[in-house]
Formats: C-alpha cells, sequence, structure tokens
C-alpha cells in the first residue's frame, strides 16, 4: 500500500502500568507495581471449603492471560472452576465492591468503593511478604532490573546500586515505538489518557516533550528526528493541547479543553449546565461532537493529554460503560485509532467489566469489545513491555494487519 493511502495512525496511551511504572494517584510505587504484575500474571481457581474461599495456583508460571496459559500447559481445570488471575482474585473474591444500587447516593457509593480499594492496595504492598511471592522474587528482580536507565546502566549500575534516579519513569518500549513510527515516516499523533494524578501527569508532560527536544538522557536525538519531533511536544498554552472528560450519564460525555481540574461540582457528578467555564476552556458535549474533535485535531499531529474521569467509573463498579470513552467509527479508513490500556481485557469479568467504553460515535451505541480486541483496543501487558522495547510496534504492525482483514472480509 503507498504512503498516501495509508491511514494517520491515532494512537491512544494509558499513563500508569502501560508507559510508567507507578501510580501515584492510587498511592502505589514502582515495586508496589511490579508486584501487581507479578499477581496479575499468576493464574488458578478459587477452592471454597466451608467458609473460606481460597486461591488455588495451577502453573507457578507468570502468563499474561488465562488463554496464553491454556495455550502453553496441558492442565485439567477443575470442572466448574472459573480461572481467575491472583489479583482478581483479591478484587472478587476478598475486596469486591458491593452490588451496584441505584439507591445509594453517588458520593456514598464513591467514599465504600474507595476504602475498598485502600484494601486491595495493601494486599499489593505487602505482597512480597506473603509465602506465595517466594516462587516469582526471580521474575520481581528481572523486572526491576530490566527498569534501570540505560544511561545508568552504561555507568555500571546494578540492581544492587540502583537509587531511585536510576530507574526509567517512562518505559523504554515507548520512545522506541515513536522512533520506529518515525524511521518509517509514518503519520501519527499521540492521545495520552490517564485516570492518574495531575503529579503523574506533570511527570510525564516532561519527560515527553524532554525527548521531543533531544534532551533525553537516554535518547538523544539526530537533527532531523528533532525537526520532527519538535511538533510531538505537549504544549500546555497551545490551544487543544490539554483537557479532561467529564460523565455523570451513560448516555453522554463532554470534553473540556485546556484545563486538567475538575471541578468541585463535577465530584458530585452535577449537570454540566450548573457549571462555570473560563473563556479558554471550552466545552464539547456529545459523542459525535467529541470524535470530530479528536479526527480535525490529529490532522496537525502535536501531542494531547486527555484526564479521564476516574469517578464515573468508579462509582459504577468499573463497568465497560462508565469507562474511558473510546469513539471509533468502524467504516473511517482515512484514520486507525488504537488505544493501549493495562485494563482492556485483563478483566475477568470482561467485555462486562473493563476499562474502555468503546463506542460507534455516530449511534453512541456500544461496539463489540471482543471483535474489536487486538484491533482497536489493545492490552498493555507490563511484563512483556518492560522485557521486549518493541512490543508497542510489533502491536500495531498486528492490530493494522487484522484491521485490513476485517475491511476486506466486508
Amino acid at each position: 500500500m503507498s504512503q498516501q493511502h495509508t491511514p494517520r495512525l491515532i494512537l491512544h496511551f494509558d499513563v500508569n502500568k502501560t508507559i510508567i511504572i507507578s501510580d501515584e494517584a492510587a498511592g502505589k510505587t514502582m515495586d508496589d507495581i511490579i508486584n501487581q504484575i507479578v499477581m496479575s500474571s499468576i493464574w488458578g481457581y478459587v477452592s471454597e471449603t466451608n467458609d473460606s474461599k481460597d486461591f488455588v495456583v495451577l502453573q507457578w508460571k507468570l502468563y499474561s492471560s488465562a488463554k496464553a496459559l491454556l495455550e502453553n500447559s496441558s492442565l485439567e481445570i477443575p470442572s466448574g472452576k472459573k480461572i481467575i488471575n491472583y489479583y482478581d482474585y483479591i478484587e472478587k473474591v476478598l475486596y469486591p465492591y458491593p452490588e451496584h444500587d441505584e439507591s445509594v447516593p453517588l458520593e456514598e457509593r464513591k467514599r465504600i468503593n474507595g476504602r475498598i480499594k485502600e484494601e486491595r492496595t495493601k494486599m499489593v504492598k505487602n505482597f512480597t511478604r506473603c509465602k506465595m511471592a517466594d516462587d516469582f522474587l526471580d521474575d520481581i528482580a528481572r523486572l526491576k532490573k530490566e527498569l534501570i536507565r540505560k544511561s545508568s546502566k552504561q555507568q555500571g549500575i546494578t540492581l544492587e546500586t540502583a537509587k531511585a534516579s536510576d530507574y526509567v519513569n517512562i518505559v523504554p518500549a515507548f520512545f522506541e515505538v515513536l522512533l520506529e513510527l518515525f524511521k518509517r515516516k509514518r503519520d501519527f499523533q499521540l492521545i495520552i489518557r490517564t485516570y492518574g494524578s495531575l503529579k503523574d501527569i506533570s511527570s510525564v508532560i516532561k519527560e515527553i516533550n524532554t525527548f521531543c527536544r533531544g534532551e533525553h538522557i537516554d535518547y538523544p536525538l539526530s537533527n532531523e528526528e528533532r525537526e520532527f519531533f519538535k511538533n510531538k511536544q505537549i504544549d500546555m498554552d497551545q490551544d487543544h493541547a490539554v483537557g479532561h472528560i467529564y460523565r455523570n450519564d451513560e448516555t453522554t460525555c463532554h470534553l473540556i479543553e485546556n484545563s486538567l481540574e475538575f471541578k468541585q461540582e463535577m465530584l458530585k457528578f452535577a449537570p454540566i449546565d450548573q457549571m462555570t467555564f473560563s473563556e479558554k476552556e471550552h466545552v464539547i458535549s456529545g459523542f459525535e461532537n467529541i470524535y470530530k474533535n479528536i479526527i480535525e485535531v490529529s490532522k496537525y499531529g502535536q501531542t494531547r493529554l486527555i484526564r479521564d474521569f476516574y469517578y464515573w467509573w468508579n462509582v459504577n463498579n468499573e463497568k465497560t460503560s462508565a469507562g474511558k470513552i473510546f469513539l471509533v467509527d468502524e467504516k473511517d479508513t482515512s484514520c486507525f485509532q488504537i488505544f493501549f490500556d493495562d485494563n482492556v481485557a485483563s478483566n475477568s469479568d470482561f467485555p462486562i467489566k473493563g476499562i474502555l467504553d468503546l463506542r460507534n460515535p455516530h449511534s453512541g451505541k456500544t461496539l463489540d469489545q471482543e471483535l474489536y480486541l487486538h484491533v482497536h483496543t489493545v492490552q498493555a501487558y507490563a511484563f512483556d513491555f518492560i522485557t521486549n522495547r518493541n512490543y508497542y510496534i510489533e502491536k500495531i504492525d498486528r492490530a493494522e494487519l487484522l484491521k485490513k482483514k476485517m475491511l476486506n472480509m466486508e
């Protein structure tokens, strides 16, 4: 296919556990996130005896999914047992959210779910103290070693001597995909999407801009690369560069451009017409209008950062229909959108539960998550993208191949 017919790539990247290995908003350090990566890769089932519900490990080896486990082993699963990973066991069995109850006020639901999430976080932080972790200490060490900066390794820094500053913030696989797309002369735009804190957001903006200026300690750029990437910086003063999502209704959505701060009324799920916005804040309402904005701004190639509205997803018990809005016109061949997130299909209740709300922008209808998995929505499996720096470019190549096959079948 000639270059002029190659669709523009619009790449949505989650932040926490997708391009950085920490989660300041959830109070999780790099070590905590590594624990969670390992916990999410241990597969088993729940054994119920009397009043206890214990987790039984099927194989003492890490796998990205239950499907990968079954494809690479000859295990016999006990009749009637559902395979889940250890982190899911904590979420679904030990500390589940209460059943969704419309009679409970949204703010009360937020408070209850927040306390439950704190208990889950404690389990993650204490993972290496439990006996199960003993079999995975080598995996934990390997991940930490892979996260030591290239420049620090060149100075002889090892796992034993590394300080906090010797570890990467943004993972190498993210920068490698940008450099590969440059080599291919590919037309693309980045949209950073996150539920994360302003602290995490600031660190990501700073490092992306440092890279794009050719000043990154691990990724010095040639003059040609520097000229190309200067347009990929996130300029906070430039129109459209940043924004945040607001949701208080499953049937619509709002994008507030040029602001990352949620208003106090939003935390109480108030109607948007009751809020006051500044002159610089542009409010774009409705799925179709937001989609038009995404596509139009992508033509200029500038990187955007959009902060998604975590609270709506949380009070709706993490249903996909309340997650990060992702608007895709399946028939549009002028561009190709991919969303990378660590929580695309990792939830054992997928596609009912998960982090992406995949919809057609014109009808507002939910699209089949299973049909478009690996095509428009791609699971970012941290163990693999930490140990394989070509992870994201390989996923893009696979997604485009699958998309072409889908279009040829129509």
